[in-house]
């Protein structure tokens, strides 16, 4: 059976960013994947400032991350990422792209 994949984000003192966990057990213990899905933008970005709530779901044969995206004038706003991989395996940043903010 294929593990279970948690994406969630976390704060590092300035940022808000997303991480990914992988459970074997069905949910009952969790490993973290060990590095940034998702990180903030450059300075000026619509999310310069971190990259917080977000759902994922299967779009196009890949999956599709909407996020809420912070820029530096702390405006919030929702923003959405796509990853060409369906069964969730990317790795560090490489596997998602930014898309835009809505």
């Amino acid at each position: 059976k294929k593990p279970w994949r948690m994406i969630y984000h976390a704060f590092n003192g300035q940022q808000w960013r997303v991480f990914g966990a992988t459970s074997s057990d069905r949910g009952a213990t969790w490993v973290r994947d060990g590095g940034v899905l998702l990180d903030a933008g450059p300075e000026g970005a619509f999310d310069s400032k971190g990259c917080g709530t977000r759902s994922v779901a299967r779009w196009r044969g890949g999956l599709v991350m909407v996020y809420e995206g912070v820029d530096e004038a702390m405006t919030h706003r929702l923003c959405a990422a796509f990853c060409t991989d369906p069964d969730g395996d990317y790795e560090r940043n490489g596997g998602w792209e930014k898309m835009h903010s809505l």
